[in-house]
């Protein structure tokens, strides 16, 4: 039996160095800042970085679709590589994306993504250490 890091694959460079810069620069530019929260709020113990919406925030829509037009080429070739967890039935959507910044202190914590009433099916980050 496959365990849950039988699953987990690395695609270097997803998204070319300068749209990963434009994309930093312009969600800064045109997103506000916000305390990452978890599904019950404001808890730093859980999670503690800031983050900035970019799915849904209509001046960055261009940008959006940027970053889903780098990132399906690599969800698809993920597809090809795990066809047992695409079953007939699953919800592809996409829920978008988020600019999470950690500072000085700030961490990543392990966690499962997606909220009480809808878990994920696949999730995905990509770095940069700009």
């Amino acid at each position: 039996m496959k365990k849950i890091y039988d699953f987990i694959r690395v695609y270097p460079k997803i998204i070319k160095p300068e749209l990963c810069r434009y994309v930093i620069q312009e969600t800064k530019c045109k997103s506000q800042k916000l305390i990452a929260e978890t599904n019950a709020g404001v808890n730093k113990s859980s999670r503690n970085c800031f983050n900035y919406l970019i799915t849904g925030n209509s001046k960055l829509y261009d940008l959006d679709k940027e970053i889903f037009n780098s990132y399906e080429k690599v969800l698809n070739n993920y597809i090809n590589d795990y066809p047992e967890i695409y079953q007939p039935g699953i919800n592809m959507q996409d829920t978008g994306y988020l600019l999470l910044e950690y500072n000085k202190g700030q961490y990543y914590k392990k966690h499962v993504d997606g909220y009480s009433r809808q878990r994920l099916l696949t999730s995905s980050i990509l770095l940069s250490n700009e």
